[in-house]
């Protein structure tokens, strides 16, 4: 029997709704002192609503949160800090325009204010002294945090966090986007709070995660609490049906026979002759053909994702050859590769792929607004039917076309960000990390859509951080290290192996 002293957070029938949406229906599970509790659930399960709840961004509609053995409610972020509580949110939280030490103190800059004026070098010391604890000391304080990729804005975001000093941590999929350096820094640092008396709630879609750093985890499906079990006396693919409610994890057999049952035409599509950006590829050639999926894989730092991006012109300073059936190319802009008949889903779905503030109508028709009209003036019922047609096919959770995109959840908005590119009819699509921060079911259908595109004939250049993935995928892939194509692999009789892969990346 547990002494309700036990725990650090105490759900008792918490219920959120949206309009007719339910995102949480009586929810109601604890989470110990001094434990990394890890939270499962497919995209929309209600798992981001619970702890923004918790973190002041929302107000439950019913039941009662217990903190530290007292009633509990947030009015804000800061709120939730002051009365300790932390989160590092998926998507960065962070304000790109303003600096570094701006960031780490948004706030509580007043703690260093002297006689009405900021003591900034104060500032950048101590901002400094909270970089170093997550091996960012090399960083400039000063610097806006637009200078910086997504991991280390991350990395950024996880070290305010421990500065809070917190008794509850939130980690909401903070590795989606991490490299194994960093993912080891941020479990080894949970290993320490932990053994503290801190206690974790940690969200993922990478289920072997749970395996490796959670004592017990709770599942969430559709708003409801499912369980909570320990993931130690379980299968990976036991777990991962608990999320769906169903055995939804196919064999590896079932991918592999799905490539061969997509045959590669002799017909180049794409072809990159001496692609150069300097400092960060060199003399880049590659082809692919028609119904082909070709995958790029390398470490952090080989160059792999900005060859993608380069291809569909958002890069500067970026020289070669690029021709697109047969017809050489300058692909300078995104609209150039557009009107090229290439299509790209981005890394950063929130920052290059999606408007939050827009319509699922309005983003899904974003870049075909020209097909739409009639004389100059936009066939909203054109517009609206193209809409539905990629939810429909996507089959995106939403009230209707017309909901906002900032109400989806991060799945629902990888999907419509798919049906935006799709709806382009491209030629030739790009896509970079697709199934980031997304969970299995999710993963499964964008798996689905790749195939689906390669039989229709549409050729797809893929880059992922997932060895596995591309396997699984790939008709052929190609290894980077240090700016440079270091090996080609297809898949024939047997299948690619990741020994082969890393071989070749390192």
């Amino acid at each position: 029997m547990i002494d309700d002293n036990d725990y650090m957070v105490e759900f008792k029938s918490v219920s959120k709704s949206f309009g007719n949406t339910h995102a949480l229906r009586n929810v109601s599970f604890g989470v110990k002192k001094g434990e990394i509790h890890g939270l499962l659930g497919e995209n929309g399960a209600g798992k981001s609503t619970l702890v923004r709840i918790l973190t002041g961004t929302h107000v439950r509609d019913k039941g009662e949160i217990i903190f530290e053995g007292k009633p509990y409610v947030a009015t804000s972020s800061l709120d939730a800090v002051n009365k300790g509580i932390s989160i590092v949110f998926q998507e960065s939280n962070l304000v790109p325009c303003i600096s570094v030490a701006e960031n780490m103190f948004m706030g509580k800059l007043t703690h260093f204010n002297k006689g009405g004026l900021i003591k900034w070098n104060d500032v950048y010391a101590k901002t400094k002294e909270i970089l170093s604890l997550v091996h960012l000391s090399n960083i400039d304080p000063k610097e806006p945090v637009s200078k910086f990729d997504l991991g280390v804005r991350k990395m950024i975001e996880f070290a305010k966090v421990l500065s809070d000093k917190p008794r509850l941590m939130i980690m909401d999929e903070i590795t989606a986007c991490l490299t194994q350096t960093y993912i080891d820094i941020v479990f080894d640092w949970l290993r320490k709070k932990k053994a503290e008396g801190v206690s974790v709630i940690y969200i993922s879609h990478r289920v072997e995660e749970l395996f490796e750093i959670c004592d017990v985890t709770t599942v969430l499906r559709d708003g409801e609490y499912v369980t909570t079990v320990d993931p130690h006396g379980m299968t990976e693919t036991q777990l991962s049906s608990l999320t769906v409610g169903r055995d939804l994890e196919k064999s590896f057999s079932h991918y592999f026979d799905r490539i061969q049952a997509s045959p590669v035409g002799d017909e180049e599509v794409l072809s990159v002759d001496g692609l150069t950006m300097n400092g960060v590829f060199e003399d880049v050639h590659l082809t692919l053909h028609k119904g082909e999926v070709l995958s790029i894989v390398g470490l952090d730092g080989s160059g792999s994702e900005e060859v993608v991006s380069s291809l569909f012109g958002a890069n500067k300073d970026v020289t070669g050859t690029i021709s697109v059936n047969g017809e050489i190319k300058e692909i300078t802009s995104p609209k150039a590769a557009i009107d090229s008949g290439i299509g790209y889903v981005p890394k950063e779905r929130e920052r290059q792929g999606i408007v939050n503030i827009f319509s699922i109508n309005a983003n899904v028709t974003l870049p075909i607004l020209d097909r739409l009209k009639n004389g100059i003036l936009l066939n909203n019922k054109k517009e609206k039917g193209v809409a539905q047609k990629y939810v429909d096919l996507l089959q995106v959770k939403c009230e209707s076309i017309d909901e906002q995109c900032s109400q989806l959840s991060g799945g629902n908005k990888q999907k419509v960000v798919l049906g935006k590119w799709l709806a382009t009819e491209a030629g030739v699509m790009l896509l970079n990390n697709p199934t980031r921060g997304v969970d299995v079911g999710v993963k499964s259908d964008i798996y689905e859509i790749i195939f689906d595109l390669a039989k229709s004939g549409v050729s797809v250049l893929l880059v992922t951080g997932e060895l596995l993935e591309a396997i699984k995928v790939s008709h052929r892939i190609i290894t980077m290290a240090f700016g440079k194509v270091t090996g080609e692999f297809i898949q024939n009789e047997k299948p690619i192996t990741e020994h082969q892969l890393i071989t070749k990346m390192m």
